[in-house]
């Protein structure tokens, strides 16, 4: 079987949709309590994926007026 792409290459592009996917998880979660970089960083440890249901599972924070 042959390769099209050096297997560098593909490597660094499924590191850069992981990357990708950690921060549009991020941006869901940027008016939730940790705020951006904290769904960012949990997304990148856990999984964007687990992440991201645990965001779609609880609620948005309430702000006070």
């Amino acid at each position: 079987m042959e390769y099209f792409w050096p297997p560098q290459l593909t490597f660094a592009t499924l590191v850069i949709i992981y990357l990708i996917s950690c921060a549009l998880v991020g941006l869901y979660g940027r008016d939730r309590l940790l705020g951006f970089w904290g769904f960012f960083i949990l997304s990148y440890i856990v999984s964007p994926f687990f992440t991201l249901l645990f965001l779609v599972i609880t609620s948005t924070r309430r702000t006070s007026n």
